[in-house]
């Protein structure tokens, strides 16, 4: 399709990535005149080129980079600005084995989980929705999965159980999340369960962001 000399953006794939990450621009009019290289920002910030053609480029995302558009200049022009979705980091000097886990309010809940039987400080960190990270719990050792159901408690699989004893067990504890009253921190209990369904004679209760056995 004709540009009239303005390069196009039609797709940037994958649509979201992290500093340092590659993604592949497609449109054209990328190349107007032989032997050019046209110019890649991800907002204000220049990006370094991989490949230049007339149909699409590789492009790799700057450190540093910010805002949620993607351009590409030319000798003769520029593009119109492209949504894109850049990751910034929120936080740093965790220990996540495994997935993090989000609830409705836009808190993210993440491990840091150790090595096996080691104990840490904090063993799970809360993350609020403007980035703050508050220790949650310090007495779940070695925690890795995470899930939360549709009442708000969040699910915990730790991975410190003797495997001699229990071949195939895995600790699960389930922590209400919701905020204490006057506190932002979460209430609740927890149940260890064996594989196969067994459950072993563990209840938790979740108070100011520790793990209270009963």
């Amino acid at each position: 399709m004709e540009t009239n000399g303005i390069p196009r953006i039609d797709r940037i794939q994958p649509a979201a990535a992290i500093p340092g990450g590659d993604v592949t621009i497609y449109g054209a009019g990328f190349v107007p005149r032989p032997n050019t290289r046209p110019h890649v920002r991800f907002g204000e910030t220049e990006a370094s080129l991989l490949i230049s053609t007339q149909n699409y480029l590789i492009a790799r995302v700057p450190e540093g980079a910010a805002g949620s558009v993607v351009s590409v200049e030319t000798t003769r022009a520029a593009s119109q600005p492209f949504a894109f979705h850049l990751g910034v980091q929120i936080a740093d000097n965790l220990h996540p084995v495994a997935n993090p886990a989000v609830d409705v309010e836009g808190n993210i809940y993440v491990t840091y989980s150790g090595n096996r039987g080691q104990k840490v400080a904090v063993s799970l960190y809360k993350i609020t929705p403007n980035y703050q990270v508050k220790p949650f719990v310090t007495e779940l050792l070695n925690p890795t999965g995470l899930a939360l159901d549709r009442e708000g408690y969040l699910y915990v699989t730790c991975r410190n159980e003797s495997k001699d004893e229990y071949p195939s067990l895995y600790s699960a504890a389930a922590l209400r999340c919701a905020p204490a009253e006057g506190r932002d921190h979460g209430f609740g209990h927890a149940v260890k369960r064996g594989g196969c369904g067994k459950i072993l004679a563990n209840l938790y209760r979740i108070r100011c962001g520790i793990v209270q056995a009963e």
